[in-house]
C-alpha cells in the first residue's frame, strides 16, 4: 500500500530526499528524519524496518530505522559501505552490503540489532551484486577474480566461496527464483541474453533468443515469469514478458525510446 523514493532537490539536484508515498491518498512524508542525505532507502521484507544508505560527503554508512521513522541508528562506521535493493535478508533480520575498506569490494552482512559486521568474501579483486537465497542460507555474488566476471557462491555464515559459472562473458543481474536452487542473470556476450543457472548442478540455460540484444530483467514476486528490455539500436528499447522455463515471450511496451526501472506489482498483476 506503500510506495518509497528518492527525489533529489536543489540546483544539481544535490539534496537527496527518501521518501514515502500512500497510494491511497498520494499523500507523502519524508521517510528519513533530520537532515541525513539517504542514497538509497529500501524497507524490509514484513516493513517493519527500513535500510539506509546515508552518503555524508566522501563518507557512505548504513542505517536502519523503524518503518515509522522511529529509532534510527547507525550499523556501520568505516564510511564505505553501500548497498542495493535485493540486500535484506528473507527473514528481515540482516542486511547485505559491500565495503571498499580495503580498496576493492568485499561482502559483508550486520543485523539490524547491532553488533560487529561479519566478513564474507575476502579475495583481492572485486565481489558485488550479492543475492540472499529464498532460504537464506546462501548468498550468490559476482567477482572478478582471475580477470573474469562469474557467479560465485558463498555459505551466509560465511566459509569457502564456489565459482558456479565458466563460460566467457560478464554476467550481471542475479535473482534466486522463489523456492528452488535456480539462479536467472544476465550474460553480455555479442548479444546479450538472459540465462539460468542450477546452482547445485551447474546446468546452464538460456532464457531468451540469440536473435534479440537483452541488458536486463525482473523476476514476478511468484518466480513464474520475468519481464526484460529488448535493445532493438538507435536508443529504441521494448518490454517483453515471458515464463522463467522459457517459451514465447509476449511484448507489453513497444515503438520506441528507452525502457528503464521496470518492477512488478506486488500482487504480479
Amino acid at each position: 500500500e506503500r510506495l518509497t523514493y528518492t527525489a533529489s532537490t536543489g540546483e544539481g539536484g544535490g539534496n537527496v530526499t527518501a521518501c514515502v508515498s500512500r497510494l491511497a491518498t498520494g499523500l507523502a512524508r519524508r521517510l528519513v528524519p533530520g537532515d541525513q542525505r539517504p542514497l538509497l532507502a529500501i524497507p524490509s521484507p514484513d516493513g517493519s524496518h527500513v535500510a539506509i544508505n546515508v552518503v555524508d560527503g566522501s563518507s557512505s554508512t548504513i542505517w536502519v530505522q523503524d518503518s515509522a521513522g522511529a529509532r534510527p541508528r547507525q550499523l556501520t562506521t568505516e564510511g564505505f559501505e553501500a548497498f542495493t535493493t535485493m540486500s535484506w535478508s528473507p527473514d528481515g533480520r540482516s542486511i547485505l552490503y559491500v565495503s571498499r575498506r580495503t580498496g576493492t569490494t568485499d561482502l559483508w552482512v550486520v543485523s539490524v540489532e547491532g553488533g560487529a559486521p561479519r566478513q564474507l568474501t575476502r579475495d583481492v579483486r572485486n565481489d558485488g551484486g550479492g543475492v540472499w537465497s529464498p532460504d537464506g542460507k546462501w548468498v550468490a555474488f559476482i567477482s572478478d577474480r582471475g580477470r573474469e566476471s562469474a557467479i560465485w557462491l558463498v555459505s551466509a555464515n560465511g566459509g569457502v566461496e564456489q565459482r558456479v559459472t565458466r563460460t566467457p562473458g560478464r554476467e550481471s543481474r542475479l535473482a534466486w527464483k522463489p523456492g528452488t536452487n535456480e539462479l536467472t542473470f544476465v550474460r553480455n556476450l555479442l548479444t546479450g541474453g538472459i540465462w539460468a543457472v542450477d546452482v547445485a548442478t551447474r546446468a546452464e540455460r538460456r532464457l531468451t533468443p540469440d536473435s534479440v540484444k537483452t541488458n536486463g530483467f525482473y523476476g514476478s514476486p511468484d518466480g513464474t515469469q520475468i519481464i526484460y528490455i529488448i535493445n532493438r539500436g538507435a536508443g529504441v528499447q521494448d518490454l517483453a514478458v515471458m515464463p522463467v522455463t522459457g517459451g514465447a515471450p509476449r511484448s507489453l511496451v513497444s515503438g520506441g525510446g528507452t525502457v528503464t526501472r521496470s518492477q512488478w506489482s506486488p500482487n504480479g498483476k
